[in-house]
């Protein structure tokens, strides 16, 4: 399912809300093989330019990376607790440093 979910997220003509359940469900199937994607994905929504769409997208980004906990998550994480980052993604951003529901 994982290249499917991948291939979903990617696509800008789909409802935001498929897109960002896309991403979400990454993280439900533990695809590490998508942490480089993910982490692009939510530092595009933490830029200044970044649309609604990005941060939302960047949010369920976020809550992958924190259920795949990656080994170097504290420093993809980092960027999250700058200043000018939006409050929220901040917020999800502390969340998945913590999240105890990981993948095995």
């Amino acid at each position: 399912a994982a290249p499917s979910l991948r291939a979903l997220f990617g696509e800008t003509r789909r409802p935001i809300d498929v897109r960002v359940r896309a991403v979400r469900a990454i993280g439900g199937v533990c695809d590490r093989t998508s942490v480089d994607a993910l982490s692009e994905l939510a530092a595009r929504g933490a830029s200044r330019t970044a649309t609604g769409e990005d941060q939302a997208l960047a949010g369920a980004a976020l809550v992958a990376l924190g259920r795949l906990a990656p080994p170097d998550l504290a420093t993809r994480l980092a960027p999250f607790r700058g200043e000018g980052v939006p409050r929220p993604l901040a917020g999800i951003a502390e969340s998945a440093r913590t999240e105890k529901d990981r993948c095995p």
